[in-house]
């Protein structure tokens, strides 16, 4: 499969180096394409004094779907290489490294160094991430936990239910939900 081609932009942003490289752009516009060209720039292409191996970077998404997107656009971006270099020792390393490659998920990241540095992090080591599920059900709970607080300690709260739920909170529960889900996504959530 060959590569398509990359915009002036998109090129600066894989082969940038020496300071940050922010990459924003809209759903669809090759943000993945980019990143993992980049990586396999940093890894295979860049000048020396700047080139690392794959287990020498950091990648995170947000998706386990786009981490093993990522992390096999960049193997393949390797493999490319190899097939016009098969001698290149250096390459077949770093084929090799990708499966200690960090490329995954924050919260995966996240867990991945509370288990090595648990015992400077005074956080048990059977941490987990919550599934979907699980996390549903602590919302619903903080949140009904909540409405009985208001319930009992505004009696303005009773009218709002009356006038805005028709006696009946769920539908303010599911608003209030889909507002912290929103602000969630937001670059200051607690703003």
């Amino acid at each position: 499969m060959r590569p398509l081609a990359l915009t002036e932009r998109q090129q600066q942003a894989v082969e940038a180096t020496g300071r940050s490289v922010i990459v924003s752009a809209a759903a669809g516009s090759g943000k993945t394409a980019v990143l993992a060209r980049r990586c396999a720039y940093l890894v295979c292409d860049a000048p020396p004094e700047v080139r690392c191996d794959v287990d020498q970077l950091l990648v995170l998404t947000f998706t386990d779907a786009a981490a093993a997107e990522m992390r096999a656009r960049i193997l393949e971006a390797i493999r490319q290489r190899l097939a016009t270099q098969p001698d290149d020792p250096r390459l077949r390393r770093q084929i090799a490294l990708c499966d200690a490659a960090q490329i995954s998920t924050i919260h995966a990241f996240c867990l991945w160094m509370i288990r090595r540095w648990f015992s400077r992090l005074a956080i048990d080591p059977l941490a987990r991430v919550m599934d979907d599920s699980e996390t549903r059900v602590l919302k619903s709970d903080v949140l009904d936990q909540l409405l009985v607080e208001q319930y009992e300690s505004e009696p303005a709260f009773t009218r709002l239910v009356d006038v805005y739920g028709l006696g009946d909170d769920r539908d303010i529960a599911r608003f209030v939900l889909s507002l912290f889900d929103f602000t969630r996504s937001l670059p200051e959530p607690d703003e």
